[in-house]
């Protein structure tokens, strides 16, 4: 699974999915997966969305994740 940013209002994508050298792979642990990354490159005070891309034998399918955004102040 891997993430990408989006600007919420303009769907402008900020962080695009990165397959290549899985900097956007989604990390796990015991209780389960999630995203760390830093936000200092980000534009301030714009609604940023998460979006996952699922791979699963081969096939990719994109999730829309609506009830994930955040500014970055």
């Amino acid at each position: 699974v891997y993430y990408r940013l989006k600007d919420s209002k303009t769907g402008t994508i900020l962080v695009p999915f990165d397959k290549l050298y899985d900097s956007t792979r989604l990390s796990t642990d015991g209780d389960g997966m999630y995203i760390e990354f830093r936000t200092a490159g980000l534009p301030r005070n714009r609604q940023i969305t998460v979006d996952l891309l699922v791979i699963d034998r081969g096939m990719e399918r994109i999730i829309k994740m609506p009830e994930i955004d955040f500014r970055v102040v």
